[in-house]
């Protein structure tokens, strides 16, 4: 039901469940929101719970995806009155906030959400960079990083950060078609990264991080 309504049915590949196996699992099952009449979902919505480290204390936080109502049932109200239930149903359960992604702001925006994008977009032409590998820099896949020395650059160089389980590091968030890590090393050893999702002829840069000194490298590759 939902890989025909957020992957197939919009011309992408790789079962929503393969995406973010994290989320998708037993151990996230009391996070998983259904509406049911007569035995048939008619209405759903994903959460997945975390935690916001910052200097001086941890935050509950929540995050929400795959918000889906019956195509056939859509207007009557259905979707929203699951995710209102369910979010407060996550709040009492000791989530201090929430947050999702979305192309409908306004629709989320009347069930009180607020904007708080910080997203940047940019451009890149030929001329920029170098077509020659940096031995700085190491490319592989994401699921094949070693995630110690991942959240040990991130412990170390971030006053605030999401804590992750090793789950995490095998996701691809849509629209992406593969996400890498680009690893710089200092010495020998990884002290900065970056995190590139492609999609068709796009990239999304997710998270740069670690010492500065390695970004003018990271960014060029």
């Amino acid at each position: 039901m939902l890989d025909n309504e957020f992957i197939l049915g919009k011309g992408r590949k790789t079962s929503i469940a393969q995406r973010y196996p994290s989320t998708f699992c037993a151990d996230n099952a009391g996070n998983i929101f259904l509406a049911e009449e007569n035995g048939t979902i008619v209405s759903a919505f994903i959460c997945k719970r975390f935690e916001w480290r910052q200097p001086d204390r941890t935050w509950q936080g929540a995050m929400v995806g795959a918000v889906y109502a019956d195509p056939k049932r859509r207007g009557e109200g259905l979707g929203s009155a699951l995710l209102k239930w369910g979010v407060q149903a996550v709040q009492d359960a000791g989530a201090e906030f929430a947050v999702l992604w979305t192309t409908q702001q306004e629709f989320y925006e009347r069930m009180g959400w607020r904007a708080a994008d910080i997203g940047m977009f940019g451009s890149s032409g030929t001329g920029v960079g170098s077509d020659e590998a940096l031995d700085s820099v190491r490319a592989l896949p994401l699921a094949m990083c070693n995630e110690r020395e991942i959240d040990d650059i991130r412990v170390q160089c971030l006053d605030a950060y999401v804590c992750r389980q090793s789950l995490d590091y095998s996701q691809q968030p849509i629209p992406a078609e593969n996400v890498d890590i680009l690893l710089w090393t200092e010495d020998g050893e990884p002290s900065s990264y970056a995190l590139l999702g492609r999609v068709g002829g796009t990239g999304i840069l997710y998270e740069l991080v670690g010492s500065e000194s390695g970004f003018g490298d990271l960014w060029e590759t």
